[in-house]
């Protein structure tokens, strides 16, 4: 089997599309023995050597740029799947040609808050995504979410007649795991004792309710720090909150680390993948019931059934006074971490392709 994947996300300072899209690409290296993989990427240096199992092969074109962007992927990628004879085009980050192709097109669709909540998004850029992820769904042969909860919305919104959904989950990344603490030591940015928040410039993630829970949980004398992974405002002065802009993984390793507890009080997330990468660190997790995060953490993490700062302030107070209800969802988290991992959800991934070249063309 002929594997055409477009890697383009994959680059310095990726989002986390760019980090799903790395790591599945490394674990299918690693799992599709006897097949050709060829990736698209605009930066191969990134790369360093080529993975296990790769070829690579660069694009000058960035896929944010329009209508260049949109031109490639729908005359030059085509012409690019013929050449190479390609069996199956893999597109991770929502894109995939609008026209039908020779190659089976496989299209992963990481959440749909674009459409359930747009004022999330600048509102040209909502637009556009909107109608990319419709056309490019109504193209494709399967379409891959990473949570039964994204699935369903997919199914209720968009309604595809000729696509196969097949949920396959992401995963934290080894280095986030506990068993690996061993083998090094990384100082925290931040003197503990801290909570932590991830992403926290996307507006989904609701910083505003986080800062307003926080305020009550300092003046009810707790001497932590907030720690705001992600934003991009400079701060609260005064306050014991601060900023963090993007990190590495090796210092979102270390802050789990050394976090007493994440908070992800967001409106809606496809997976919630901070949420594994806690857990496997060893860092309790108390999320929103909202999305697929239930989903995700199952019953190592804890939830908010109240939208409230009082009520996301009872809850951190209470997990901060019980060290051992702490530790209890530590052991928790190691266990439901431990059910993910990038090889098994890449033998997921691969399994479809097969199954797709498997009914006539």
């Amino acid at each position: 089997m002929n594997i055409l994947i477009d890697g383009r996300s994959v680059r310095p300072g990726q989002t986390g599309v760019g980090y799903y899209t790395e790591e599945m690409i490394r674990a299918l290296g690693r799992v599709a023995r006897g097949h050709e993989i060829h990736v698209l990427t605009i930066d191969k240096d990134y790369w360093g050597s080529e993975p296990t199992g790769i070829h690579l092969t660069t694009c000058s074109v960035d896929y944010e740029r329009h209508p260049r962007g949109e031109w490639f992927l729908n005359v030059e990628l085509p012409a690019i799947l013929r050449r190479l004879q390609a069996d199956v085009f893999w597109g991770p980050g929502f894109l995939s040609p609008w026209v039908r192709t020779r190659a089976r097109q496989v299209l992963t669709v990481h959440d749909l808050t674009v459409f359930s909540h747009p004022d999330c998004y600048p509102r040209r850029f909502a637009f556009y995504l909107r109608w990319a992820i419709r056309l490019g769904v109504a193209a494709a042969d399967a379409v891959v979410c990473p949570s039964r909860a994204t699935a369903e919305q997919l199914l209720t919104r968009l309604a595809p007649r000729r696509a196969r959904v097949e949920i396959i989950p992401e995963a934290p990344a080894d280095a986030f795991r506990h068993e690996t603490a061993g083998s090094y030591e990384l100082e925290p940015f931040v003197s503990p004792p801290y909570i932590l928040l991830v992403g926290a410039g996307d507006p989904r993630k609701r910083v505003d309710l986080a800062v307003q829970a926080f305020r009550r949980v300092a003046e009810a004398g707790f001497p932590h720090r907030l720690v705001l992974v992600g934003h991009t405002q400079a701060g609260w002065p005064g306050e014991k909150i601060v900023v963090l802009r993007r990190r590495t993984r090796d210092d979102l390793v270390s802050l789990y680390r050394y976090a007493d507890l994440l908070i992800v009080p967001s409106l809606w997330e496809g997976f919630g993948l901070p949420v594994l990468e806690a857990m496997a660190a060893g860092c309790p997790v108390l999320a929103s019931r909202s999305g697929a995060l239930p989903e995700t953490g199952g019953e190592a993490a804890e939830y908010l059934d109240k939208d409230d700062p009082a009520a996301l302030a009872d809850a951190i107070m209470r997990l901060l006074g019980d060290k051992a209800r702490r530790e209890e969802m530590r052991r928790l988290g190691y266990a439901r971490a431990a059910i993910y991992s990038w090889d098994k959800s890449a033998t997921q991934l691969l399994t479809l392709f097969e199954s797709l070249l498997g009914g006539s063309r």
